[in-house]
Order: C-alpha cells, then sequence, then structure tokens
C-alpha cells in the first residue's frame, strides 16, 4: 500500500503545500523544512496551534534559516500522488526519513490514518528540526508531548 493513502485531506495538503513552497523557492527537492513551513499555514490544526503556543511562527524560521519568504501559490488541482509523480521533484532524504517516522507514529498512536500531526511528530525526530525549534527557543519534546496528548485526547 501506498503511504500516501493513508492521509487524510490534511495531511495531504500539508504535504502538497510543501511540494509548492520548495516550488516557489525553486528547491530541488522538497526538504523538511518545507513541510514545516506547510504544516504552519494550517491554523485550524492541532499541530499549528501547539507550534504557535510555543512561539514558532513560519516568519521566526524563515528569518532563522535566512529563507526568502516564497508567495501564496493557487492550489493545483489533482491527488497528491498524480501531482507529486507528474513533477520531477523528489522528497529529500530527511523528508523520506520524517514521513516514515509519521507513519510509525500514526500506528503507535492506533490512528487508521496519517495526519499532519503525525506529520510534525515524524519531523520532530530529526536533529536538525530539533535543532531548529531550539534556536527559536522551542523545545522539541514539548512539542511532541503537548501534540502526542491532544492526538489521545482528541480520539
Amino acid at each position: 500500500m501506498d503511504v500516501f493513502e493513508l492521509f487524510t485531506d490534511a495531511a495531504e495538503a500539508v504535504v502538497l503545500r510543501g511540494h509548492e513552497e520548495a516550488l516557489g523557492v525553486n528547491a530541488d527537492q522538497i526538504e523538511p523544512v518545507h513541510l514545516l513551513l506547510s504544516i504552519m499555514d494550517a491554523d485550524d490544526g492541532i499541530a499549528a496551534t501547539v507550534l504557535q503556543g510555543e512561539g514558532v511562527s513560519r516568519q521566526s524560521v524563515i528569518r532563522e534559516l535566512g529563507l526568502s519568504e516564497t508567495p501564496p501559490t493557487a492550489q493545483r488541482r489533482g491527488s497528491l500522488r498524480s501531482r507529486l509523480k507528474g513533477n520531477a521533484m523528489q522528497f529529500s532524504g530527511a523528508s523520506q526519513q520524517a514521513l516514515t517516522a509519521a507513519e510509525q507514529r500514526a500506528r503507535e498512536l492506533q490512528s487508521p490514518a496519517i495526519t499532519a500531526e503525525h506529520l510534525l511528530l515524524g519531523l520532530l525526530e530529526a536533529d536538525e528540526m530539533r535543532e531548529l525549534l531550539a534556536a527559536l527557543g522551542a523545545g522539541a519534546d514539548s512539542i511532541t508531548r503537548t501534540v502526542t496528548e491532544r492526538l489521545k485526547s482528541a480520539g
């Protein structure tokens, strides 16, 4: 089974926005930071809310990493799989590891689907992401704990 078949609409939207983020800066691959930025664009999700509560914003990430702001792009139609296959852009090794970790977190939490929150939990397993959050004054362990608690109470 293709891992993308397990994604909720919100998780699929995160990956599609991450793809758009990467395209917007002419990146060769979809990197974890592109996925993180796209999670923060989802104003109504647990993941975005927890990040905001920890003081992590799109602007703080962009500033910390010295990135340029990408203008929002119009959402294109089509399935996640068809859009990614239709483009030469692939996930970086670190992004692939985060997607695999997200699937594992979903299984551990006995979730039937992979959500944006699972994607965030997968991203937080990488040392690079943990270091970024620490530089922003946020704790990856605290974010992980809060997201996990909220997922358990919501389920």
